[in-house]
C-alpha cells in the first residue's frame, strides 16, 4: 500500500471514528432514554393498578362492616321478638316428620321432631311466601334482612330450618334444608362448630344455594347445659349491586379493568365480577393453555397476601401475564395488582393492558429518532470535505518521497555516485542531505571489505580442529558415566526390593494385629508350658492388663481366673499339645477381672512351627453368657406356656396360624396340639375371618388388648371367652400372645343380675308410686282434721273445759306429726331418683339458703351458724339442700344450747368430697351412733323431743345414691360432728 493512500486513509479512519462515536453515543443515550420511558410507563401501571386494588379493598371493608352493623342488629331484633318479648318453644309433645334435606349435596332423610311454637302457636310448614310465617316475617319486614328459625336435628349438630325468609332456586321459601355438622369434603362447618359451642357466629356463610353475610345466635334448652336450635339473619352478597356497578365502571387506561374472583371451596376460581358482568359465575379454571396456568397461580397465591393491619398499608401482589379475552385473535400482555379481601374470599384484580400505553412511549422515542436522523447527515458531510482536504495535503508530501525511492532503487543496484536533490528546509529537504553522506561513508566501507573477508576464513578452520577435540573428549565421559549410573540404579533397585519387604512384612503384621484387636472374638496363643506369648486387646482386657504386651510371659495362674478355672485351662492345654488334635467348642465358665462370671465357648488348636512340630496352642473363644440366659429364659417360658391352668395360644397375625397352644387350650378346645397346629384362629372364633384379622390388626398397632368372643370347640359347643392378647417377637417373628377365659358363666350370671336389677327398679317404682299415692291419699283427709281441729279450739275455747281443750291440741300435734312424717317419707324415697347436674353447684350458696330458712328456729333456739369454705360438687342442689337442713336443724334442736355455736364445712380429697356439721351439745352415745342413721330410730336421749327419725336416714340415702356414706363422731371436747361423704368425679369421667 502506498504512503498517499495510507496518510488518507488515516486522515479518513479519524474522520470516520469521529462520526462513528457520535452516532453510536446518540443511539445507546436512545435506547437508555426508552429503557426508561417503559420503567417510568410500567411504575406509573403499577402505582395506578394498586391505587385502584386498595380503593376497591377500602370499599368492600366499608360494605362489610356495614353488612355486618345490619346483622347485628338484625340478631338483636330477633331475638328481642323470639326471646325478650315472645316465647320461642322446641320442648311441644306433639311431632312433625320433615323430609331434610343437605343443602350441600341435596341428599334427603325423613326426621320426627317436636313442633316448634312461637308465642303457643306452631311455625307451621310453611313454603310460600305469600302466605305468612310468624316471627321470620317480622324481623325480615323490619331490618331488610332474611331471617331463619333453626331446630337442632340430632346429637351430631344437623341444624334444621323450620321457618326461613330464604329462597329456593325455585322461588319458595327453603324449609325443610338443613346445615350438615360436617362438610361434603369431611372438615367441619364452622357454623355449626360455633353454635355448639355456644358462641354466636358472625360472618360470610353459604346458605341453601349462595353466599351470604350471615350472623347465627345459638338457642338454649331450660337447663341452659345443650344448643337446641339457632336464630339466623343473612344478606345475599349479590344483594350489594351499588359496590358491583361502581366495580364494573372502573377503567384502567383504555380498556383495563377490574375484577373479583373466589379464591377458595366452592367458588374458587369462578368470576364473581368480571368486565360488564360478561363472564360472571364462569369457571377460569378450565382450560389447559399457559396463561390460563399463570392465571391459576396468581389465584393460588392471593390467600398468602394476608388481611390488612392497623397503621398498615393494605398487601398487594404485582404480576404480569399474557391473556386472551373471548373473541379477541391472539394474547395482549397484561399487568395486574391482585389484593385478597378474606371475609368475603374476594380476590380484587386491577389490571391494565400494557398496549394501552403504547402512545406514551411512541411520543417519547419520536424526537430521538429526528435527532438521530440529523447527526448522519451531518456526519456525511464532514467525511466528504475531510477527502478533498486530505487529497490536497497528501499530494504535496508524496512527490518528494517518489524521486527519493527512485533515486534508492539506482543506489541499490551498485550505482553509488548517485545524489538526492530535494531543496528545502522541511523534514523531506533534511533526509535529502543526510541521504547524500550515507552514500559517501558507503564507498569508504566497501574498500575495506577483502581485508576482512581473508581474516574470517583463518578463524574458522580454528575453530573446527578445537570442535573435534572436544567432541572425542566428550564421548570419553559419555561412556563412563552410563557405566556408573547403570551400577548405581542396580544398586537403588536391590535396596529398593530389601524396603519394600520389609514394609509389607510390617503391614502385614500389622493388619494381622489389628484384625486380632478388632475382631469380637478373644484370642490367645501359648507355648508348650501354657505360658503365654500373646493375645489380643479383647483377652487382655478380660485377663485385666492395659495391653497385650503386658501379658507376655504370664500363666494362668497370675490372671483373674478362679484356681479351678486355671487347672482346668491348663489340662485341656497339655491334653491339646499331646494328642495335637484341636478341641473345639468347650463350654466353661470364666471369672473375669471386672468380677463378672461369664460364659465362654473355646476353641484350641496345636500351634506349629516350619517343621510341623507342635510348640504350644493357638486359642480362640467367645462370651455365651447371653445365649445361655436365652437358652434359660426359653426353657422358663416353655415350662409357665406349656403347664399354665390357663388357656394360652400363640398365633401368627398375618396368617392367622395357630403357631402353639398350651395343655389347658387342648383340655377346653377339645383338640390335640397337632390338630390346634394346624387350624387357623378363624376356625374357632365365630366371627367372620375378616373381623378376626382386624382385631388381629388393632392388637398389633396397640389399640386394644381385650376382647369378647364367642369360640367354638371341638364338639361343636359355642362358649363366651375374654381374650387378653399382646404382640411379642420370639425367634425373631412377630407373634400374638393371647390368655383366653371361659366367661360363658360369669355372662349368664351378669345377664341374671340385670333381671335382678330390672326387677328391683319396677319394683322401687311401685314403691315410689305407692308413696306417692299414699301421701296424697293420707294428705287430703289430715288436711280435713288439721282444719278443723284448729277451728274448734279457736271458736270453743271459752266454751270448752281445759281436758277437751288438751284433746284437740293433741288431735291437732298428732295430725302435724303425720303430716311431716309423710313429707320426710316422700324426701326419703325421691332422695335416689334425681340425676347428677352436669356443672357443679355452689355449695356455700347452698348452706346460706338453708340457714336463711332456718331462721326462725335459730331463733329460737338462740345459736349461731359459722361456714368455712366448702369444695363445689356435682350433686343437685335440692339434695345438698336436704342434707345440710337435717344436719343442722338436728344440731340446733338437739345439739345445742343457747349461746353454742355450730360449724360447717367440707373438704375435697381427690374425687371424695367429705361435708360436716359440728355441734358442742350432750353428743350421742357410742352404742347408738351405728343405729341412728336408719329409718324411725331417734335415739334413747330425745325421744319426747319432736322429729320423725328420717331425717338422718335421707342423708345416709344421698350420700350412698352417689357412692359414699354418712357417719358420726364425737366432737373433741364434747359434742357430735356429722359426717356426709360423696363421689364427685371430674366433669370428663362418666358417672356410675
Amino acid at each position: 500500500m502506498k504512503i498517499r493512500t495510507k496518510i488518507t486513509g488515516m486522515a479518513m479512519l479519524l474522520v470516520l471514528l469521529t462520526a462513528i462515536s457520535i452516532f453510536g453515543v446518540a443511539l445507546y443515550q436512545k435506547k437508555i432514554l426508552a429503557r426508561n420511558v417503559g420503567t417510568e410507563v410500567e411504575q406509573f401501571v403499577r402505582s395506578e393498578t394498586k391505587r385502584v386494588a386498595q380503593d376497591v379493598y377500602f370499599m368492600c371493608r366499608a360494605i362489610e362492616e356495614s353488612l355486618d352493623q345490619m346483622i347485628t342488629q338484625g340478631l338483636k331484633v330477633a331475638m328481642e321478638l323470639a326471646v325478650r318479648r315472645g316465647h320461642l318453644a322446641f320442648d311441644d309433645t306433639v311431632s312433625f316428620t320433615w323430609q331434610a334435606v343437605n343443602q350441600f349435596s341435596g341428599e334427603s332423610h325423613q326426621v320426627a321432631l317436636p313442633k316448634v311454637r312461637y308465642n303457643g302457636h306452631w311455625l307451621g310448614y310453611n313454603t310460600d311466601f305469600a302466605m305468612p310465617t310468624p316471627l321470620v316475617d317480622e324481623v325480615s319486614e323490619l331490618q331488610g334482612v332474611t331471617c331463619t328459625v333453626f331446630q337442632r336435628i340430632n346429637e351430631t349438630g344437623d341444624m334444621l330450618r323450620v321457618a326461613t325468609t330464604v329462597p329456593n332456586l325455585d322461588g319458595s321459601r327453603a324449609i325443610g334444608t338443613y346445615i350438615p355438622r360436617y362438610n361434603p369434603d369431611g372438615s367441619s362447618n364452622p357454623v355449626i362448630e360455633t353454635l355448639l359451642r355456644g358462641e354466636v357466629f358472625s360472618g360470610r356463610a353459604y346458605v341453601v344455594n349462595n353466599w351470604y353475610q350471615t350472623g347465627y345466635q345459638p338457642l338454649w334448652d331450660a337447663s341452659e347445659s345443650r344448643v337446641i336450635g339457632a336464630l339466623y339473619v343473612g344478606k345475599k352478597h349479590d344483594s350489594v349491586a351499588s359496590l358491583r356497578r361502581v366495580i364494573q365502571d372502573i377503567v384502567i387506561g383504555k380498556s383495563g379493568y377490574v375484577a373479583a374472583i373466589g379464591a377458595k371451596g366452592e367458588q374458587r376460581g369462578k368470576y364473581l365480577i368480571s368486565k360488564g358482568g360478561q363472564r360472571d359465575g364462569e369457571d377460569v379454571f378450565k382450560g389447559d393453555d399457559l396463561s390460563l396456568k399463570s392465571f391459576r397461580s396468581i389465584i393460588d397465591k392471593a390467600p398468602n397476601l394476608g388481611s390488612d393491619q392497623p397503621g398498615k398499608a393494605i398487601p398487594t401482589l404485582y404480576y404480569k401475564y399474557p391473556w386472551q379475552n373471548p373473541g379477541e385473535t391472539q394474547p395482549r400482555r397484561k399487568s395486574a395488582t391482585i389484593a385478597y379481601f378474606e371475609p368475603w374470599d374476594w380476590v380484587i384484580m386491577v389490571t391494565a393492558y400494557n398496549d394501552d400505553y403504547a402512545d406514551i412511549r411512541q411520543r417519547m422515542a419520536s424526537p430521538l429518532a429526528h435527532m438521530i436522523e440529523w447527526i448522519a447527515w451531518v456526519a456525511a458531510v464532514v467525511i466528504v470535505l475531510s477527502l478533498l482536504i486530505g487529497y490536497y495535503v497528501t499530494r504535496g508530501i508524496v512527490r518528494p518521497l517518489d524521486e527519493a525511492v527512485a533515486v534508492f532503487d539506482r543506489i541499490g543496484q551498485g550505482q553509488l555516485n548517485q545524489q538526492l536533490n530535494v531543496a528545502g528546509q522541511d523534514e523531506i529537504g533534511q533526509l535529502s542531505r543526510s541521504f547524500n553522506q550515507m552514500v559517501v561513508n558507503l564507498k569508504e566501507v566497501t574498500a575495506s571489505r577483502d581485508e576482512l573477508n581473508h581474516e574470517i576464513i583463518e578463524r574458522k578452520l580454528s575453530e573446527t580442529k578445537l570442535k573435534r577435540y572436544k567432541d572425542h573428549l566428550e564421548e570419553l565421559v559419555a561412556e563412563r558415566t552410563t557405566e556408573l549410573n547403570q551400577t548405581n540404579q542396580r544398586l537403588q533397585q536391590d535396596i529398593m526390593l530389601r524396603e519394600e519387604a520389609e514394609g509389607l512384612l510390617r503391614e502385614s503384621q500389622q493388619m494381622l494385629q489389628l484384625v486380632l484387636d478388632y475382631i469380637p472374638q478373644y484370642v490367645f496363643w501359648k507355648d508348650c508350658d501354657s505360658v503365654y506369648l500373646g493375645c489380643n486387646r479383647n483377652f487382655a482386657r478380660a485377663a485385666g492388663v492395659e495391653t497385650p504386651q503386658e501379658l507376655v510371659g504370664k500363666t494362668d495362674y497370675d490372671l483373674p481366673w478362679t484356681k479351678e478355672e486355671a487347672d482346668f485351662y491348663r489340662e485341656c492345654d497339655h491334653r491339646v499339645i499331646e494328642s495335637e488334635t484341636p478341641e473345639l467348642h468347650i463350654a466353661e465358665s470364666q471369672l473375669q477381672a471386672n468380677g463378672k462370671q461369664v460364659w465362654i465357648d473355646t476353641n484350641k488348636i496345636p500351634l506349629r512351627n516350619g517343621k510341623g512340630q507342635v510348640v504350644g496352642i493357638l486359642g480362640t473363644y467367645e462370651d455365651i453368657t447371653e445365649r445361655k440366659l436365652t437358652e434359660e429364659r426359653d426353657q422358663q417360658y416353655r415350662a409357665f406356656f406349656e403347664n399354665n391352668c390357663a388357656v394360652m395360644l400363640l398365633i401368627d397375625p398375618e396368617s392367622g396360624a395357630i403357631v402353639a397352644a398350651n395343655s389347658a387350650a387342648c383340655s377346653f378346645y377339645g383338640y390335640s396340639k397337632k390338630e390346634l397346629s394346624r387350624m387357623k384362629i378363624s376356625d374357632i372364633n365365630a366371627l367372620p375371618p375378616d373381623q378376626v384379622f382386624q382385631a388381629m390388626e388393632s392388637i398389633n398397632s396397640g389399640q386394644q388388648r381385650c376382647f369378647h368372643f364367642c369360640h367354638r370347640l371341638a364338639n361343636g359347643t359355642i362358649r363366651d371367652v375374654e381374650v387378653f392378647s399382646s404382640p411379642h417377637t420370639i425367634r425373631g417373628k412377630k407373634l400374638l400372645f393371647s390368655i383366653v377365659h371361659d366367661i360363658t358363666d360369669r355372662k349368664k350370671a351378669e345377664s341374671s343380675l340385670r333381671q335382678s336389677e330390672e326387677k328391683l327398679r319396677e319394683a322401687n317404682g311401685e314403691l315410689e308410686a305407692f308413696a306417692y299415692t299414699v301421701s296424697h291419699d293420707l294428705r287430703t283427709p289430715l288436711t280435713v282434721i288439721l282444719g278443723f281441729a284448729e277451728l274448734l279450739q279457736k271458736s270453743l275455747q271459752d266454751r270448752l273445759e281445759e281436758q277437751e281443750l288438751k284433746g284437740l291440741a293433741l288431735i291437732y300435734e298428732s295430725g302435724t306429726k303425720m303430716v311431716e312424717l309423710m313429707e320426710d317419707l316422700l324426701a326419703l324415697a325421691r332422695a335416689g331418683q334425681i340425676e347428677r347436674p352436669a356443672k357443679p353447684v355452689n355449695t356455700e350458696e347452698v348452706v346460706s339458703d338453708v340457714v336463711c330458712g332456718l331462721g326462725e328456729l335459730t331463733t329460737e333456739t338462740g345459736v349461731s351458724v359459722t361456714v368455712d369454705e366448702l369444695p363445689a360438687l356435682r350433686v343437685p342442689r335440692t339434695l345438698l339442700a336436704q342434707i345440710f337442713h337435717n344436719l343442722i336443724g338436728n344440731a340446733m334442736r338437739y345439739g345445742s344450747k343457747p349461746g353454742d355455736i355450730i360449724e360447717v364445712g367440707g373438704e375435697r380429697m381427690g374425687k371424695k368430697v367429705r361435708l360436716y356439721v359440728r355441734d358442742y351439745g350432750p353428743g350421742i352415745p357410742e352404742e347408738e351412733r351405728s343405729r341412728i342413721f336408719e329409718v324411725f330410730y331417734r335415739g334413747t336421749t330425745r325421744k319426747n323431743e319432736k322429729g320423725t327419725g328420717i331425717g338422718l336416714a335421707t342423708v345416709q340415702k344421698i350420700a350412698r345414691t352417689f357412692d359414699g356414706r354418712a357417719w358420726v363422731e364425737e366432737t373433741p371436747g364434747g359434742g357430735s360432728t356429722f359426717w356426709a361423704e360423696i363421689i364427685d368425679p371430674p366433669t370428663d369421667t362418666p358417672d356410675k
